[in-house]
């Protein structure tokens, strides 16, 4: 065959055959969507842990203009249709906590104490001075910056 018949004809042009390919159609199904195109791609990494191929929608203008997250409806996560059931049932583990635990007993990571006196209860504060730094970075450069946060003991009041 010649590499420049054409690709009406359903001959190959170069290296590649085109024969099948402009009449498969793929029917692709949503199974989730998120806010946050970092959250997105934690979904797709875990459906493609478990073999499942997924496609995300949306992610480039969400990250370019991030307040359009709701208008667009998020960064959609997609699978191929016959991949749906499986999809569900590997996010239906993730949203039930099971793969967390799994996760927490695979590294055995010990929850955070406090090193003073040993409680694990802490409360997040934001301290008045991330506060105004955050503000007078709004104001001067226009950029939004969350304040910082600290942790502080509830037993015996130590920050971290």
């Amino acid at each position: 065959m010649a590499p420049n018949q054409s690709a009406r004809s359903g001959q190959a042009i170069g290296f590649f055959d085109f024969s099948n390919s402009m009449q498969r159609r793929h029917q692709f199904a949503v199974v989730d969507h998120h806010l946050s195109p970092w959250d997105a791609h934690i979904c797709r990494a875990l459906l493609e842990s478990e073999g499942i191929p997924s496609f995300l929608t949306n992610e480039h203008h969400i990250t370019a203009n991030w307040q359009m997250s709701l208008v667009l409806g998020g960064v959609r996560v997609l699978v191929h249709e016959q991949d749906r059931e499986a999809a569900h049932q590997a996010l239906a583990l993730r949203d039930s906590g099971v793969l967390e635990a799994a996760l927490m007993e695979e590294q055995s990571v010990d929850p955070q104490t406090c090193t003073q006196c040993r409680s694990r209860q802490f409360r997040k504060e934001k301290s008045w001075v991330s506060i105004g730094l955050a503000v007078s970075v709004l104001l001067s450069f226009g950029v939004i910056f969350p304040p910082w946060k600290q942790k502080r003991c509830m037993s015996c009041g130590l920050s971290s």
